[in-house]
């Protein structure tokens, strides 16, 4: 690395970090990649609410996104929820909107409708291609329209063409979505914010996908599409939400509470309440979570079916088995506790983790050994294997927790490699804890990895945080055959270690396969009924041809035993007005061909097959997918074709307890520019938002330059441990006055010989270092020597493909901001066919 000053301190220079910080460089070269307006930091108004801006710092007005509204009505497990985004066009020119957003992860979202004034445009369900053309010829057209797409399960973007100056544009969407259910409490929870995520893998050259900060990678495709602008501490968008839940249990309601926010709680009944959201809490920054418990006797069975004409009968069935549980029947076990360390961790979440951790060890039974691993940018342990549960070894594991800091990028594949890798202990099972807000983009390559790793562990995942990824923390306790649990930092360790111990101490049941007695079911979801731990419910989503009544059998083991739970089940033939199950059970029937998808990462798939039956479900029971869209369009055309239309991208704010600086680096700040960019009859508006996750490894620093089109750009928060960020004006001028020479022209580099590999090797090589030379070219002229000079490089690709190590050889008399642009160069070389290659390559450098 490059200390301050900016001279190499040896002769080597290995750079090792995933390619987070690169990006942060090379996505600005696109004039396409950031398309919002953004105030610079000194031009905040109203108490922090934030303006759009000029280029010259004029202000011209709000974001279009005013307001959101939140309404829930649940009934028994069920719940119907509707948001309302209130939009408004604050400039005097007419604009696109375009809002990266969350919903549970569980959420079957069925509608999408506009309202302008008092029109109502019903949204469409489309294949996601056909719905994007439809959108794109009616914005073309001057007509007003509205696209809603699904980029994760989690992650959802708004985009809403052809608003006029002062025009007020609503859109309402709708989902349906089960409770969650353990032990006698429901969960109600809703997302109001996308945090900001890691993005591992190298940069792809070609146009990206989406308008986040982040470019697309090899590893994460569409990081653009994830990675909304983040607004700065003390900034407002001057975005707000309110949310209103009707809940009618259908019996007693013993206690009703929220961890997350301020609310207002009327009793209508025993079993009926009204809950409001305090307006002084409406900052959307956070999850809303709401629990509520009921009095009396917990259910131990539920049943709710729908049947109608189009579909079918559909139904969901919940369990919630009987056992006595002894102690003298618990396993010992090999317990690793895996804590994410990196910069979104810092601060309150880092001391969360700590507490949770030193609890956890203390209660640990005498037999059980134990591991504590930390990752950010690698992956660390405090010994080289599980050590025995001894006091002298729980006061070193204490000393370890304590140690930590949260810095870095969240590179989690390294994390559960460490953790699902280590030889097993036959004596004892392994029970792996991890802790994560779960901030990453590549959130199917770590599913994957725990599919194919975790042989006989068990995997539990605690989500740490306000808003943490809770698509990927579910998944991961799915996929690792264990459970998951949330906390937020201001809460409580004790009680959340008391449920962890309590799910693995006690036996759970497995092997379960549910006899139907002649019921005539189909596609029952799960495929594969997960383990119960205590207090959990088996609940599963199925299909059925015609209705009956049967004494159903659950048959399970604990412990090796057989046992059996009989059940009464009664499906009606008749049609019936519960309308949510069918929905449901074909977001599980989505879920699990997605799961299935995950595969690709290890085998061959017929990944096409799949995708359309993933579509066709999608499409039969009008659902979003990664594959399917809601559209709407106005049938007036509203503005001249030959008109322009400017973009704008809404920023988000920054998830509740997570650091700013411990995400983007220190002084990370935002550069804004609107230009008009002619493009198909239209006029894009541009900012640079936060550019580039720095998670924590440093100071960031400002800067102008030139991007696609004379756009201004920023950097952000890239010098630190283990990485090499471009020179800063102030290192700029210090090293010229320093080495004594004038900024000129700029330098030449010529590849003169690559020595490894075959010769079409090498021809590629050859290729991918030009490239990455051109896109340096701005660097390059902006550098100086005094003399023509060579440097010697060792250059080694990963598995991957990536560019794994950097070795100069040779630095001849080459100065060290020349240096600096050439290594950045060559990281962003990507090419899966040299994986695991090594090179030697010779360059030539001229005035």
């Amino acid at each position: 690395m490059f200390p301050d000053g900016g001279s190499p301190m040896h002769r080597t220079i290995r750079i090792s970090v995933p390619l987070w910080a690169l990006l942060a460089i090379f996505f600005l070269t696109n004039s396409a990649l950031a398309r919002t307006v953004v105030a610079p930091p000194d031009k905040t108004q109203d108490a922090g609410t934030l303006e759009a801006s000029s280029a010259d710092g004029e202000e011209v007005g709000r974001f279009p996104l005013q307001h959101t509204d939140v309404k829930a009505e649940i009934s028994g497990f069920i719940t119907r929820v509707t948001v309302t985004q209130f939009y408004e066009n604050p400039f005097d020119k007419t604009i696109e909107a375009i809002y990266t957003f969350p919903l549970p992860d569980g959420a079957a979202v069925d509608r999408m409708d506009m309202l302008i004034g008092d029109r109502k445009i019903a949204g469409q369900i489309k294949k996601r291609a056909e719905a994007k053309a439809i959108y794109d010829a009616a914005k073309q057209q001057g007509r007003t329209a509205s696209l809603l797409t699904q980029e994760r399960a989690n992650i959802f973007t708004q985009a809403l063409a052809n608003i006029h100056p002062g025009d007020k544009v609503r859109i309402q969407i709708s989902y349906v979505e089960t409770l969650v259910y353990e032990d006698g409490r429901y969960t109600f929870r809703f997302p109001m914010v996308v945090g900001p995520r890691y993005i591992p893998g190298a940069p792809l050259v070609q146009n990206q996908a989406g308008s986040g900060w982040a470019q697309d990678t090899s590893l994460v495709p569409d990081a653009s599409r994830i990675t909304p602008p983040v607004l700065k501490p003390g900034q407002r968008s001057g975005h707000d939400i309110s949310v209103s839940v009707k809940l009618d249990a259908g019996v007693p309601i013993h206690k009703l509470s929220t961890p997350s926010h301020n609310i207002s709680n009327k009793k209508h009944s025993a079993s009926r309440r009204s809950v409001l959201l305090d307006p002084s809490d409406s900052i959307p920054n956070k999850d809303f979570v709401l629990h509520y418990h009921v009095a009396g006797k917990r259910p131990e069975l539920a049943v709710l079916a729908q049947n109608d004409p189009e579909n079918g009968g559909h139904f969901m069935l919940l369990v919630q088995p009987k056992a006595d549980f002894r102690l003298k029947e618990i396993t010992p076990k090999e317990m690793v506790f895996v804590v994410d360390n990196s910069g979104s961790m810092s601060g309150q979440p880092m001391a969360a983790c700590k507490g949770l951790v030193r609890k956890a060890l203390k209660e640990m039974n005498p037999d059980d050994t134990f591991q504590i691993l930390r990752f950010s940018e690698r992956a660390s342990g405090m010994a080289r294997a599980p050590i025995a549960n001894t006091p002298a070894n729980v006061k070193r594991g204490l000393k370890y927790i304590d140690s930590m800091r949260g810095m870095g990028g969240t590179n989690m594949i390294e994390g559960i490699k460490a953790a699902l890798d280590i030889p097993e202990d036959s004596d004892r099972m392994r029970v792996v804890w991890f802790l994560t807000d779960g901030y990453i983009g590549n959130d199917d390559q770590i599913l994957a990895a725990i599919q194919q790793k975790i042989g006989n562990a068990r995997l539990f995942a605690l989500g740490v945080g306000s808003s943490p990824n809770t698509y990927l923390l579910n998944n991961m306790a799915w996929n690792g055959r264990g459970a998951v649990d949330f906390i937020r930092p201001n809460q409580k360790a004790q009680a959340f270690v008391d449920r962890f111990y309590n799910r693995i101490s006690s036996p759970y049941l497995t092997d379960i396969k549910i006899d139907w007695k002649g019921l005539e079911v189909e596609e029952v979801l799960p495929k594969r009924i997960p383990d119960l731990y205590t207090g959990q419910p088996l609940v599963v989503y199925g299909r059925y041809k015609k209705g009956g009544r049967a004494r159903v059998v659950v048959n399970g083991k604990i412990r090796g035993r057989n046992h059996s739970f009989p059940v009464s089940v009664t499906l009606p033939s008749g049609t019936t007005e519960q309308e949510s199950i069918g929905a449901i059970w074909a977001r599980n029937k989505i879920k699990r061909l997605n799961t299935s998808l995950l595969a690709r990462y290890n085998r061959n798939l017929d990944k096409k097959a799949v995708v359309e039956e993933i579509t066709d479900v999608a499409l039969r029971y009008r659902l979003m997918s990664q594959y399917t869209a809601f559209v709407a369009v106005e049938k007036t055309v509203r503005r001249k074709p030959d008109g322009t239309i400017e973009t704008v991208v809404q920023p988000v704010e920054m998830p509740e307890f997570v650091s700013h600086k411990g995400v983007f680096g220190r002084g990370a700040g935002t550069r804004s520019s609107i230009r008009s960019y002619k493009r198909q009859g239209s006029v894009q508006l541009y900012n640079h938002a936060p550019t580039g996750q720095a998670h924590g490894m440093g100071r960031g620093y400002s800067g102008s330059g030139s991007g696609g089109g004379g756009i201004g750009v920023g950097h952000s928060g890239l010098k630190g441990v283990g990485s090499v960020a471009p020179p800063t004006p102030k290192e700029e001028n210090s090293l010229d006055k320093e080495s004594g020479i004038a900024k000129t022209a700029g330098v030449k580099v010529k590849i003169s010989t690559i020595q490894g590999g075959s010769s079409n090797a090498r021809k590629e090589l050859s290729k991918l270092v030009s490239l990455g030379l051109r896109k340096r070219q701005g660097c390059l002229q902006r550098r100086s020597e005094s003399k023509a000079s060579h440097m010697r490089i060792k250059l080694t690709f990963a598995a991957d493909g990536t560019v794994a190590d950097v070795d100069i050889l040779d630095q001849g008399t080459v100065g060290n901001l020349t240096v600096r642009c050439l290594l950045f160069a060559l990281k962003t070389i990507y090419t899966p066919t040299l994986s695991g290659q090594t090179f030697k390559l010779s360059l030539n450098v001229s005035p």
